[in-house]
């Protein structure tokens, strides 16, 4: 309960957090907000600075935003995951945290689209949304790269050894040769 006296005060026992009471302060507010998801931000806070230095700083507030984007549907899914798991609403009653998803996950999915859409509706709504901001996190154009080296070792490397016939390496050096529409048509 927000309004609970002991919440507001200081506990008794020293800090066991590293940063001492303003850890314990973000602690507090970050799983009331967030819940779990709370520790999707450091993870974050790290790709998007690591993302800022080896790139330059020209997207960092696009990515920032794909990063919050992304930790609100985990939050999401988590409250989803706790009302539907009995296991977990045990583990969480033994951390002392109501809810998975905080704050947010509370009002988004308990209190918004769950009542109009059921758990299942909501959650493939969150989980789509999540999916498009994961997506924007690493980058459109890192996926395709990555997806076109598949295929190239896929194709030339590993098929060259089974003796594939000549149209089969013609695929994956167009695939190479960034002609990927190719094999789309083909």
């Amino acid at each position: 309960d927000w309004r609970s006296m002991p919440a507001l005060n200081v506990p008794p026992t020293p800090s066991a957090n590293l940063i001492g009471a303003l850890g314990d302060t973000f602690a507090y507010y970050g799983y009331q907000f967030l819940g779990f998801a709370i520790w999707l931000i450091p993870l974050f806070s790290t790709v998007v600075s690591s993302r800022a230095l080896l790139h330059g700083k020209g997207k960092i507030f696009r990515q920032i935003a794909n990063c919050l984007v992304f930790t609100i549907a985990a939050a999401c899914l988590l409250q989803v995951v706790q009302h539907n798991s009995p296991s977990v609403t045990t583990a969480l009653s033994h951390v002392n945290a109501p809810n998975s998803g905080g704050a947010v996950g509370y009002l988004i999915m308990t209190r918004l689209l769950s009542p109009l859409l059921s758990d299942f509706g909501s959650s493939i709504i969150m989980a789509a949304i999540a999916l498009v901001s994961l997506i924007f996190i690493i980058g459109p154009s890192d996926i395709l790269k990555f997806f076109k080296k598949l295929l190239y070792d896929l194709f030339v490397v590993e098929w060259q050894l089974l003796g594939a016939d000549d149209l089969v390496i013609l695929v994956a050096l167009a695939c190479k040769n960034n002609y990927i529409n190719l094999i789309l048509i083909i």
